[in-house]
């Protein structure tokens, strides 16, 4: 891929795509559950999450805003949580955007990534 032009068609393509195998992922693995909770990387693609969203596979579906590698802790005391029988916190409590690594970067290490993949910054 690095030497390789990628056309936008391509792109558009291959997020389709991508879109179509969650789906069918997400309808084989159906239970009787009306509620889908999902969570890992792909899940913090906004179109991917408009299509499962609007599928009208589930009644209602969950996507935590801490949802790529950075939740896996938290994942992984929920279920512990569950495991011993203990009451989780609310939900509530569970909603910040903000759980997760700090990200040591300022305005102008942002412009120069920006300009070393080729664009300009619009600010």
């Amino acid at each position: 891929f690095p030497h390789q032009k990628i056309s936008i068609h391509d792109i558009a393509r291959f997020q389709h795509d991508f879109e179509q195998a969650a789906l069918k992922l997400a309808e084989k693995g159906k239970t009787d559950n009306e509620y889908l909770c999902c969570a890992g990387g792909c899940f913090l693609n906004v179109g991917l999450n408009r299509v499962m969203a609007e599928s009208g596979l589930y009644k209602g579906i969950f996507i935590p805003p801490y949802t790529g590698d950075m939740g896996t802790a938290l994942g992984c005391a929920l279920v512990a949580c569950n495991d011993l029988g203990r009451t989780p916190p609310p939900r509530e409590k569970l909603r910040s955007p903000f759980l997760g690594d700090a990200i040591d970067i300022d305005q102008e290490g942002i412009e120069k990534l920006i300009r070393q993949a080729g664009d300009e910054p619009l600010v």
